[in-house]
């Protein structure tokens, strides 16, 4: 299995947590004389499970990412912070070049003219800047993420075969 795999596995695991999330909350009550729509035993139950699971293989994921090291430089989570942070410049800097970009509207003359404070060109650049770096992060990662393969022992390779949750 590859760790691109695990991830999708994991992002289906926490849909199917969420959903069990929701059946948790219509199950908590019911009207008098109704029968139950499931048993909330049951549901409660199924919901340690799916944690425990989802811990097990957030567990695998970040050691993975902590372990595998992407072309002799970074650890795999070091991109993944440091595509966080490109991301997050972006938009900040997409924010302020929008800001510089809007257009005052004056009614009359007396009323004081807006002066921007910084040169939007610049903004734009530092803007585009952090957008290829976040997508050229993105691609490395996911590229890497299809590279490698999660190690796994003989009782998780079947049961990852046959679709079941893995745990370790």
């Amino acid at each position: 299995m590859k760790l691109a795999e695990l991830l999708v596995h994991k992002k289906d695991l926490e849909a199917a947590f969420a959903q069990l999330t929701m059946r948790l909350q219509s199950g908590a009550h019911k009207y008098e004389g109704e029968e139950e729509i499931d048993n909330i035993k049951v549901t409660i139950d199924q919901i340690f499970q799916m944690s425990e699971d989802l811990k097990q293989i957030r567990l695998m994921i970040n050691a993975l990412n902590f372990k595998t090291t992407v072309n002799n430089e970074n650890s795999l989570q070091y991109l993944i912070f440091s595509r966080d942070t490109a991301k997050q410049l972006f938009a900040s800097f997409t924010q302020f070049a929008n800001n510089l970009e809007a257009r005052q509207q004056r009614w009359n003359e007396t009323e004081k003219k807006l002066i921007r404070t910084y040169d939007v060109h610049e903004a734009r650049k530092m803007r585009d800047k952090y957008a290829e770096e976040w997508r050229n992060l993105d691609l490395l990662i996911q590229q890497t993420n299809w590279a490698v393969e999660v190690p796994m022992k003989q009782s998780e390779s079947k049961a990852s075969s046959e679709g079941e949750p893995l745990t370790t």
